[in-house]
This record gives C-alpha cells, structure tokens and sequence, in this order.
C-alpha cells in the first residue's frame, strides 16, 4: 500500500489535484507569515501565477481550454524544464477555498515547505506530498492492530493514494 501512494504521488504531475493549489497556498501562507488564511479574505499565493509548468485540464469539455498549456500541450511543445519556484507568501487573485480547515496538518507541513522551497517547484511540491503521504500512513498504523480499523485504514488510505496533497 505504501508504496502505491508513494508511486502515485511521484507520478502525478505538478498541481494536477483539483484542491493542490489552495492547499499548497495554505501551507505557504501559513508558513511565510506564521497565520492560517481567513475563509473569504485570503487568496491563493501570488507565485502559484508564474508557475510557468503545465495546468491540470478542465473540469468540463473541451477539457484543454483552460488558458494555459495542458500536459499534454507542454509535452508536444518541447518547452524547457520549468524554472524557478516558490517565493514568499504574497496575495493572488482567487479566495482560497480551503482556509476553511483547521491549521494542525498545514503546520505539520510548514517546516517541509520551509526546508524545500529553495529546491524548485517539484522538489518542494513532491516534499509536500510525501510528508503528507507519510503522515497518513503512519497515523493508521497504531490502529492496524483491530481488525475493523485495519479494513477502515486500508481503504482510507488507497482513497488517499488516490488523492494529491
């Protein structure tokens, strides 16, 4: 199991999860200025814009409009590795819908952003996947010794191997 998640979050392209933006914006904001964002005040980091990777596909046909290269765009273009990475946490334009959750995960995640973030953005992005990754496997594993927990981790965590960040 653990290495189907690990697998997944390796092979999964960068931002592709439909939510990896606004958490990845939560995290950043969290840790650059030491608060978690306010629902309905906070916006998505300013640096997610000069992401100058690939956009994950739309949600409704035709799928690769999206205004940005898709992957599969990016890949038939030829274009360069992608350059850069995160900065400091600054305001974007869209709310960030996930300021809503509570900030203990995202403060787990903080000193991994922190340590990363100098590395690129896939680096730090496959970082951020792996603790994530790690914590769920770890914190099913005390319970493993109950059957019904066993059956109830297990499933949760392939829902989650099938889920980004």
């Amino acid at each position: 199991m653990f290495f189907v998640g690990l697998a997944h979050i390796a092979f999964l392209p960068s931002f592709e999860g439909v939510d990896e933006t606004a958490h990845w914006s939560y995290v950043e904001e969290l840790a650059s200025t030491g608060h978690s964002p306010v629902y309905g005040r906070d916006h998505l980091a300013g640096d997610l814009a000069a992401y100058g990777g690939p956009s994950r596909y739309g949600d409704a046909p035709p799928y690769e409009r999206t205004g940005r290269a898709t992957y599969r765009s990016y890949r038939l273009s030829g274009a360069p590795p992608i350059a850069g990475g995160p900065g400091r946490y600054a305001q974007g334009v869209e709310l960030n819908w996930q300021a809503q959750h509570p900030p203990l995960y995202y403060a787990l995640l903080a000193p991994v952003w922190l340590a990363t973030k100098g590395m690129g953005w896939k680096a730090s992005l496959f970082s951020l996947r792996l603790a994530s990754w790690v914590m769920a496997v770890t914190s099913c594993s005390p319970s493993w010794r109950s059957r019904m927990m066993s059956i109830t981790c297990s499933l949760a965590l392939t829902v989650l191997s099938l889920k980004p960040m």
